[in-house]
């Protein structure tokens, strides 16, 4: 098996692991919103996941990601010693995180008008002890290239958190309850990734310095600093909604506030392609080839994502129905909103950035528009509620789209108008919402509800049946337009990147 091979087959492995932790995770929300049947409560539930979610990123601080620097210069010795160093600062971080979340409970039920938070905290403040310290090991796996452990060990995670989370809330526990069997999942997952991580090492004699302490923290101290402007950028909104109108209104931002799947698995995906290649032209001094990589690459990334924003955009209404039952249906306004953030997260300016050593123009692009966000979306949530909470949203990443493309181009030396195929993407974009309008008008002259009534059904069979007409309708315009011609390069397509 060649080089090409084996990448492929660990890239597709990765590609497994993080799309079946996204539907596990999605399906976790869908059956907790009809399970529980007080929306205050299940809001609740969502608000203390948002908390620990933003601030295990902070707190993670990170160390897990020094590993992939760290570990593959290291002898065995030296590498249980930074092994043990990495787990013991994670173990730390996350009984800090998680006395915070006990003593500060009852301000959070408070600040987010939220009377069941304070209990959940309560109950979840063991959780972040155990988790934490087993961010550690995808970084370990991945380095070991010991892929398809780590994708067993990615699902096992999630399925054990629906086993331990959800199925008791199912049989009648209480959420309180719940959570504690939750935190025991936990402790066993800690045991396990204990067991991945030292097996390697088990042997080496230990080998540890201070000196490696104070390089993994000079290390992470930055990837830290970036962390947290990310997360001022992700969560403000969701902060906002919690903080001004309280856990109910939040269930409902919460289910519709969720970005696509596929967007963050394609992008990695070809960021990690995009990486190599960039690197080593940069290396050769190759700059010219750079931009027609990167035309190829963000334009094909175009035709697979832009299709579900276009797509989605019209047929909110019954995902949302579908996948959080009718109870939710006032999410899909938010939803609807959401959709649009697709179009700019077609490429990542970090895989273009970091290959020229420009991580402090990604470092910049990041704090500018952390500001930008502190700055409109409270604005907007405070006169427009929810609907502004998510609309804000959306005009930071623009924003964050447009500035970054006005400080990268220089980068690879072209300029604003030349760094993206604007006119094939426009057209792309323009044809997709043009199909996604057509397949709904179409469906909704059938009207499938005269003959079904559950809610969930009608909208599975227009989802279906708009979307094999969209699908239709879309390869017929790829063919014509020779954009992508699905006979011939079909295969190559999914299975061979081109870029």
């Amino acid at each position: 098996m060649n080089k090409l091979e084996t990448r492929t087959k660990k890239a597709f492995t990765l590609i497994i692991a993080r799309l079946s932790n996204i539907l596990i995770a999605l399906g976790i929300s869908a059956t907790l919103s009809r399970v529980i049947i007080d929306k205050e409560v299940y809001g609740a539930l969502q608000q203390l996941l948002m908390i620990y979610s933003m601030l295990s990123v902070i707190f993670a601080a990170g160390i897990p990601q020094s590993i992939f620097y760290f570990l593959p210069h290291y002898n065995d010795g030296e590498r249980k010693g930074l092994l043990l160093q990495n787990i013991g600062l994670l173990f730390l971080q996350g009984l800090m995180l998680g006395l915070i979340l006990f003593t500060l409970r009852n301000w959070a039920s408070e600040a987010f008008h939220s009377p069941s938070l304070s209990n959940l905290f309560r109950v979840f403040a063991l959780y972040p002890v155990f988790m934490l310290p087993t961010l550690s090991v995808e970084a370990v796996l991945m380095s070991y290239g010991h892929v398809l452990t780590f994708m067993i060990f990615s699902i096992l995670s999630r399925t054990l958190t629906f086993l331990s989370l959800v199925m008791p809330i199912i049989f009648g526990l209480s959420i309180e309850n719940s959570i504690l069997i939750w935190d025991g999942a936990a402790l066993i997952l800690l045991i396990i990734s204990l067991m991945l991580v030292f097996v390697p090492v088990r042997k080496a004699e230990l080998i540890w310095n201070y000196g490696m302490l104070k390089k993994e923290l000079k290390y992470s101290l930055p990837l830290a600093g970036a962390a947290i402007l990310s997360s001022v950028i992700v969560y403000t909104d969701k902060v906002i909604v919690s903080k001004i109108l309280g856990a109910f209104d939040y269930a409902i931002y919460a289910n519709g506030a969720i970005e696509l799947p596929l967007i963050g698995i394609i992008t990695g995906s070809v960021q990690s392609v995009l990486m190599i290649d960039f690197s080593l032209k940069v290396k050769q001094g190759l700059h010219s080839e750079i931009i027609n990589i990167w035309h190829r690459a963000v334009f094909k990334t175009a035709l697979i994502l832009l299709p579900f924003c276009g797509f989605l955009f019209f047929w909110a209404k019954d995902f949302i129905i579908l996948l959080f039952s009718q109870r939710y249906t006032e999410s899909y306004e938010i939803f609807r909103i959401y959709i649009w953030m697709v179009p700019v997260k077609i490429f990542t300016f970090s895989s273009i950035l970091l290959p020229f050593g420009a991580s402090l123009i990604f470092t910049e692009i990041i704090l500018v528009n952390a500001f930008i966000a502190v700055a409109i979306i409270p604005a907007l949530a405070y006169f427009f509620g929810m609907n502004g909470a998510a609309l804000g949203t959306i005009i930071v990443f623009w924003l964050i789209f447009l500035y970054g493309i006005f400080r990268t181009s220089p980068q690879i030396k072209t300029t604003f108008t030349c760094f993206l195929p604007w006119g094939k993407i426009s057209i792309l974009l323009i044809a997709v919402i043009i199909f996604g309008g057509i397949s709904k008008i179409t469906i909704s002259n059938v009207h499938i509800a005269k003959y079904i009534s559950t809610p969930e059904m009608i909208s599975a069979l227009n989802l279906m049946f708009g979307f094999l007409i969209f699908i239709i309708l879309y390869t017929i315009f790829l063919e014509k337009t020779k954009y992508f011609q699905i006979k011939t390069y079909g295969k190559q397509f999914f299975f061979k990147t081109g870029f």
